[in-house]
């Protein structure tokens, strides 16, 4: 009965211990996007930001969206893609990647 009782704590400990990061880093996306968006607006640069989480990109006016798969680009759109990506999935965008390595590549 003891060793449930300790599993239950590790449990738990872990549960809050993963809810104090997703917190940081919630925190995090909130300075990173804010900093970018002083950067755009002071400089009228543009930025590329390369990501495998489309969350940060809810905070950020985008612009265009390229979507990479094993080096190549297999789609680009507006920032409509980033919706669809979040509701389809990507692994539409990973069979594309995988066709597309089978093309050789044009030199340069």
């Amino acid at each position: 009965m003891a060793k449930s009782k300790k599993a239950a704590a590790q449990y738990e400990s872990g549960t809050l211990a993963a809810f104090a990061v997703a917190g940081i880093l919630l925190i995090a996306l909130g300075v990173v996007s804010r900093g970018i968006d002083a950067y755009r607006r002071t400089t009228g640069g543009a930025l590329v930001v390369i990501t495998h989480n489309t969350r940060i990109l809810e905070h950020l006016d985008v612009d265009r969206v390229h979507v990479m798969v094993r080096g190549r680009i297999v789609a680009e759109g507006d920032a409509s893609l980033i919706d669809r990506i979040d509701e389809e999935g990507f692994e539409q965008f990973e069979q594309a990647g995988a066709e597309a390595a089978r093309e050789p590549v044009a030199a340069l």
